[in-house]
């Protein structure tokens, strides 16, 4: 992540700015603002991900996309990650989502390791894609059918798609 990348927490608008520096983003809040641990939902520290592979320099040369990033987010606070194309923001996001292990430092949502408990983790976060990414030739059934495969304990398509009228519209495309 590079110098120019900047990030501002929204709940706290008003109040400090939270900025990388270097490699390090840091949060400077009061004292009595602290986040006590139990508020604490997400709790990076140091964390580095890094891509091996032959990249442009040659065989062993990986590239380290994320150095040393803190994180810390506490329940309520809504948080925004800011950055020009190439800053890590990406891979910070897939790490902190339990999608890829971390190269380095440590990451807890809700107290739990995303990556190793996914399990536990998982059915009690929200993903939102940035763009969905999916073939515009699916139909209805079959968008819910990839949905329903990402769930622990999900109800059937046919009773989700009832349940939200498009019972009927199940083999339109979308």
């Amino acid at each position: 992540m590079s110098r120019q990348d900047t990030t501002r927490p929204m709940a706290e608008a008003a109040g400090p700015p939270r900025s990388l520096s270097g490699t390090e983003l840091s949060a400077t809040r009061p004292a009595a603002q602290a986040a006590d641990s139990a508020d604490v939902v997400v709790d990076v520290r140091g964390l580095r991900r890094r891509y091996e592979g032959s990249g442009r320099r040659g065989a062993g040369h990986g590239f380290e996309a994320v150095r040393g990033v803190d994180i810390r987010v506490r329940r309520g606070e809504l948080y925004a990650l800011l950055g020009t194309n190439g800053a890590g923001k990406t891979s910070t996001v897939e790490t902190v989502e339990g999608l890829a292990a971390p190269s380095g430092g440590t990451v807890r949502v809700l107290g739990r390791d995303p990556f190793r408990d996914r399990h536990a983790v998982r059915p009690r976060i929200g993903i939102m894609l940035q763009e969905a990414g999916f073939s515009g030739a699916l139909t209805v059934a079959e968008m819910a059918a990839l949905w329903h495969r990402t769930l622990p304990n999900p109800r059937s398509v046919a009773e989700v798609l009832d349940l939200v009228v498009l019972g009927h519209r199940r083999d339109v495309a979308i």
